[in-house]
């Protein structure tokens, strides 16, 4: 998964950060896990309830294995377990 901080301005890219997360991905199944992570992002994101909600919305865990921090373009720092 990469999740960064970009924008659409021509410089944003020196003042970035980026956050690779490597590991195994899981699709959570109905039930009281999946309950509980909806209810947790609902909070976060209410707007977003009915496309959490959706049948056809997948919620997915990821067990991590290792991440990647990216910043000023060039600076990386890794962790692994």
């Amino acid at each position: 998964m990469l999740i960064d901080t970009r924008s659409n301005a021509d410089r944003s890219y020196m003042d970035a950060e980026v956050l690779t997360v490597q590991g195994i991905a899981r699709t959570v199944r109905k039930g009281k896990k999946r309950d509980a992570l909806c209810r947790l992002f609902v909070r976060k994101h209410p707007k977003l309830e009915g496309f959490v909600r959706a049948e056809s919305t997948a919620i997915v865990e990821i067990e991590i294995i290792s991440c990647l921090h990216v910043t000023s373009f060039q600076t990386v720092t890794a962790v692994s377990r």
